[in-house]
């Protein structure tokens, strides 16, 4: 990993906030003005500032198709357009979306792919969708399945009411070739295409595909499968990059970064537990040795009272558990752990500095670069959004901490959170 990479500032991210709202970029431009906020208010703003999941979507869907802004228009046009265009959306779906009490929910790629088809959404209208409404990350052109369904997103009007049925088809035929590939012992040798720039290689050439002129259902499917078979290598290689990130930042290092553990080591001269390092689940007599996420310890009887969707760090955002996160290498490494590495990796790496007083706007912005450019152009994942409850959390640690440790910070946030 080049160490400019994480430093440079990148256009490209900061065009993201468009995406991601005019509320959006407002919150980021008081996190980095990093003003000094007292841990209780942080925490209360961190309760507030993200209308519940089923708001979001109601009003979105409300809005697209020009109806009353309630859950019950919003279900029955859901359900009309899946009817028509056999999108399979069911009744306990569309419960589990637009019921009330959610604060957060995590969709996976053929949901995010069945709404767009649904709301009739073009593939910039759908990014905009997955991060100004759900806050979440949007379809990735480097997994096979997805770049599949940015296609037929793209040629929804070839194919009308059977987009998804067809591009289900594909999706099932490219599933089949990429794991006779994988099993394939000459080819295995090879090596991934995991380079951040192949992700635009692959978007373009996908775009110019379903651009071309006079195209035709028939040379739609053609192409679009000669293009999977013959990328294969490119569409593996982004499920490495993110394994390549964590481990690099964790424990290998690479040209310009320290290893988290060797910045742990000399900070403390304690060795940093490789999977339990997040797992604050039992007690520890010696409190030096206390886990990075200490301030979680009342959050198993939180969970009990108020319900796992509005758990900031829910399992569908971050792995903490010592044995899923020992796993989590085979399964894939969520977005939030590396969000979390990163996070502990910059606290230590700059702890000198952290210690100055009127450096917080500087070294936010350091980190907001830092944090985006990796997870976007190494690991093909959503940028870092201020609403998003858990990525707010990280975020205000570092803006708002002044005079405090952001670890330590972070740790009274959670504190708060589940008390």
């Amino acid at each position: 990993m080049m160490s400019d990479c994480c430093n440079r500032e990148d256009a490209e991210n900061k065009s993201l906030l468009n995406y991601q709202g005019i509320r959006t970029a407002e919150l980021v431009n008081l996190l980095q003005a990093a003003e000094s906020i007292p841990v209780g208010v942080a925490c209360d703003d961190l309760k507030s500032e993200t209308p519940p999941f089923n708001e979001r979507l109601s009003a979105y869907i409300s809005k697209r198709f020009g109806v009353d802004d309630c859950g019950k228009s919003a279900r029955a046009c859901l359900r009309e357009a899946s009817k028509r265009k056999s999108l399979n959306i069911s009744s306990a779906n569309l419960s589990q979306w637009l019921g009330e009490g959610k604060w957060e929910l995590s969709l996976g790629p053929q949901t995010l792919f069945k709404l767009c088809l649904a709301m009739e959404l073009d593939v910039e209208e759908g990014k905009g969708f997955a991060y100004s409404c759900l806050h979440q990350t949007w379809l990735n052109y480097r997994v096979a399945r997805e770049a599949i369904y940015l296609f037929f997103i793209e040629v929804q009007n070839l194919f009308g009411d059977e987009t998804f049925s067809r591009a289900c088809e594909i999706s099932s035929w490219a599933d089949e070739v990429i794991a006779e590939y994988r099993d394939s012992a000459d080819k295995n040798t090879s090596t991934p295409m995991e380079a951040s720039g192949y992700t635009r290689v692959i978007a373009d050439s996908v775009r110019m595909i379903a651009r071309e002129d006079n195209l035709s259902a028939r040379q739609a499917l053609t192409e679009i499968r000669r293009f999977i078979e013959r990328n294969i290598p490119a569409f593996i290689g982004i499920q490495k990059s993110a394994i390549r990130v964590y481990d690099e930042y964790f424990s290998e290092g690479a040209f310009g970064t320290t290893p988290l553990t060797q910045l742990y080591k000399e900070a403390t001269g304690l060795t940093l537990p490789r999977s339990g390092y997040l797992d604050n689940s039992y007690f520890q007599e010696d409190r030096e040795r206390k886990r990075l996420l200490w301030g979680t310890i009342n959050r198993q009887d939180w969970v009990k009272r108020n319900g796992s969707d509005v758990d900031i760090l829910n399992k569908r955002d971050i792995l903490m558990e010592e044995h899923a996160v020992g796993k989590m290498r085979e399964s894939g490494i969520p977005r939030g752990n590396i969000i979390a590495l990163l996070f502990f990796h910059f606290c230590f790496e700059q702890r000198e500095k952290f210690q100055k007083r009127g450096v917080r706007a500087e070294l936010f912005q350091k980190f907001y670069d830092r944090v985006n450019t990796t997870i976007t152009e190494e690991c093909g994942m959503m940028p870092l959004h201020p609403r998003k409850p858990f990525d707010a959390l990280f975020m205000k640690s570092i803006a708002h901490s002044e005079g405090v440790d952001p670890i330590t910070y972070l740790n009274h946030l959670l504190e708060g959170f589940y008390a």
